[in-house]
């Protein structure tokens, strides 16, 4: 048992178990985060930071996408396919809704103006 502890831990720097601890408690309390202040919360520099979060995100201990050209990392779960569709869906029906309030508004108006006309 304890081969398997060292060879684990030759994928990461010595003190691994305290920046994993430290990027998993990062990701339940941000959804976006620049990789400078994430660097900055684990005690590394960029690049470290980077690789350790690429291998921990690889290896799914804790679920992000990294945005390298802007710098960012998002922590979020993959979302069901149909549970992006049903929030479209709702957000589209939402959407018709103020669609048919503004057009029946312009209609009244028109017809306001129409009586004040004549």
């Amino acid at each position: 048992m304890y081969v398997c502890l060292i060879e684990k831990k030759k994928n990461f720097p010595t003190n691994d178990d305290g920046i994993l601890q430290n990027i998993r408690v990062v990701a339940k309390y941000y959804t976006r985060i620049s990789i400078k202040r994430l660097s900055q919360l684990v005690n590394l520099t960029e690049k470290e930071t980077e690789a350790i979060l690429s291998k921990i995100i690889v290896s799914k201990a804790v679920q992000g996408l990294i945005d390298r050209p802007d710098g960012f990392v998002t922590f979020a779960p993959p979302q069901d396919p149909n549970s992006i569709l049903n929030t479209w869906s709702n957000d589209l029906g939402n959407l018709l809704q103020l669609v048919e309030r503004t057009t029946h508004l312009i209609t009244k108006e028109e017809m306001v103006h129409n009586i004040i006309k004549a």
